[in-house]
């Protein structure tokens, strides 16, 4: 991003620290929605800044200790700051697993966001070489043991990381039309998204 952007969204990050500092220092009630937004500005700053996961982290304790539960807002926006921190090689994808065990813990059940916002972790590293299609039909197996029905988006942000990972060597067609066949079989209709991500697969495999 632009040093403009960089500088923006310090400031917001900056922001949504001092409110919810400033709440909690004066013995205010900080609700969950507060503490969102810093989790947010975290995941805005992650694109320009140092690896954010850790601070997030930190804030999700925050929730706990103030007997603030975090909901399912707070874990996509983890899940954001981890894609962040992936894409630029400062974080192990496979920390949503620890994050999934997290939100368990806190007796939230992961619906299709969530597992949507970990297949969009595994693009970003199958970007920058860390992730294949093991990685991604790692999630659909996790979803469907939990009983959440993968949909057309799924599969298709399947065949992102498969086109992705075609460009280090590490997916090629055969991978792109298992995902295919997934899709159709589950009873969804391939879109544009789809064949855009076909045709990227086949021009890198």
């Amino acid at each position: 991003g632009s040093p403009a952007t960089a500088a923006a969204s310090r400031q917001a990050l900056v922001r949504a620290e001092k409110s919810v500092l400033m709440a909690l220092e004066e013995g205010e009630k900080v609700g969950v929605a507060q503490f969102n937004e810093l989790l947010e500005a975290l995941a805005n700053a992650a694109r320009h800044e140092k690896a954010m996961l850790p601070d997030a982290k930190v804030v999700i304790e925050q929730m706990r200790s103030h007997a603030v539960p975090p909901d399912a807002r707070s874990y996509r926006a983890l899940l954001e700051v981890l894609r962040e921190d992936v894409s630029r090689g400062r974080a192990s994808p496979d920390e949503w697993e620890a994050l999934l065990r997290d939100m368990q813990r806190g007796r939230l059940t992961p619906d299709i966001t969530i597992y949507k916002s970990v297949l969009r972790v595994i693009v970003a590293a199958a970007m920058v070489g860390q992730a294949g299609p093991p990685h991604a039909w790692k999630v659909v197996e996790r979803m469907k043991r939990a009983r959440v029905q993968p949909d057309a988006q799924t599969y298709n942000l399947v065949l992102e990381v498969i086109a992705k990972a075609a460009r280090s060597g590490n997916a090629g067609m055969s991978d792109a039309f298992q995902a295919l066949k997934a899709l159709k079989d589950a009873g969804a209709t391939p879109d544009g998204p789809t064949f855009r991500a076909l045709m990227d697969t086949g021009a890198w495999a």
